[in-house]
């Protein structure tokens, strides 16, 4: 089954790593870098949220 997942990690690095492997396991994945960013996508139909909580 493909996974819709958001993530919301303002270490660019980071980000983009967790997205290239849940890519790579066949995930649609959408980055974001800001909470800003992500708010705007609250409403999105989506199966999993990945949020750096700092």
């Amino acid at each position: 089954m493909r996974y819709k997942i958001n993530i919301i990690d303002d270490e660019k690095n980071l980000n983009d790593l967790m997205r290239a492997y849940l890519e790579k396991e066949g995930h649609i994945v959408y980055s974001f870098y800001t909470y800003d960013e992500a708010c705007l996508h609250v409403e999105d139909d989506v199966h999993l949220w990945i949020v750096d909580v700092r």
